[in-house]
């Protein structure tokens, strides 16, 4: 088999499965839009989604759970991803504290610290694009510009990595270009029925994830719950993995291991500490508007793939770093 029928094979099975995805994220909108998400879902999650297609929206969020509390993972998203790329990187301690919240079960505070980071990558991207003033017509439509930098970027890519005919390198850039064509309209279709649905028209806004009822606190019963902050931070996530291909960006994680394994001590750490705090949150919260018992009930166990002498050791440690401090 020569090269080029080598590629074009690659390309072709790597469309088949972004269909296989198209499916699956047709099928979570019917679960209040839990988007598919290329950073997120990196251990066979979405296969699993497919291969069990009448799980149940519980089943589904306990998946979810479980990815987002494997400190291993979720250790690496500031420095692995965000630190890496120029639009986002302005942000990254934001974000960082959005996620220290969400730990804390603090999810109000960490939802609306993400949506106004949302929109100040967006606009640091568009700004590079010659926009003297950048509407909030622009903000929702960015998507289009990003995949318009992406598609030229395929063009430039392609004719300089691959010395094959002007037909084959069509084909395969035909390929790439529907493949990231399905990809882009996950993002796409829920900012626009969803993070940017229009609420001036008497439509209803119920638990979506809506940045204008959110921002302005229209009113509405909205549940501040760890379903509301993931869909969140779903956005940044995938907005990062757009940003990296545009950039041109390995999307292999290098982090500093060290670093990275005090890091998810103190993750474990905090937890752990602000689960005993639950109760005097309550006492605060309890019988305010919007208020939910249950989502300060709710457990969640930190999963670290980590050995337990390797985790003592690590745990004295930053208790000597911590009495220096």
């Amino acid at each position: 088999m020569n090269e080029f029928q080598q590629i074009l094979d690659l390309n072709k099975r790597e469309l088949d499965k972004a269909k296989k995805y198209e499916k699956l994220n047709s099928s979570l909108k019917s679960h209040d839009w839990l988007i598919v998400c290329p950073l997120f879902f990196v251990n066979g999650e979405l296969d699993f989604f497919i291969e069990n297609p009448s799980l149940e929206k519980s089943k589904i969020l306990d998946i979810i759970k479980n990815v987002f509390y494997n400190l291993d993972r979720t250790s690496i998203y500031v420095e692995g991803y965000f630190e890496k790329i120029s639009y986002i990187k302005p942000f990254s301690k934001s974000i960082e504290n959005s996620i220290i919240l969400a730990f804390q079960k603090e999810y109000e505070g960490s939802i609306k610290t993400l949506i106004p980071i949302i929109e100040g990558v967006i606009r640091k991207y568009l700004s590079t694009k010659n926009k003297t003033k950048i509407s909030f017509y622009d903000i929702k439509g960015y998507i289009n510009c990003l995949k318009e930098d992406l598609e030229s970027n395929l063009e430039n890519n392609i004719s300089n990595t691959y010395k094959f005919e002007n037909s084959e390198l069509n084909e395969i850039l035909s390929l790439q270009k529907e493949y990231y064509k399905i990809w882009f309209s996950f993002i796409d279709d829920y900012l626009k029925e969803n993070f940017y649905l229009k609420t001036d028209n008497g439509k209803e806004i119920t638990n979506h994830i809506n940045r204008h009822s959110i921002i302005h606190e229209f009113g509405n019963d909205f549940n501040y719950n760890f379903e509301s902050f993931i869909k969140v931070f779903f956005i940044i996530l995938f907005m990062a993995w757009c940003f990296m291909i545009v950039e041109g960006i390995p999307l292999i994680i290098d982090v500093d291991n060290n670093h990275n394994l005090y890091k998810i001590i103190s993750y474990k750490n905090i937890i752990e500490i602000s689960e005993e705090m639950d109760y005097d949150k309550h006492v605060l919260l309890n019988g305010k508007r919007g208020y939910k018992e249950e989502n300060l009930h709710t457990k969640f166990s930190p999963i670290l793939n980590l050995k337990k002498r390797t985790i003592i050791c690590l745990q004295q440690s930053q208790k000597e770093s911590k009495n220096i401090w």
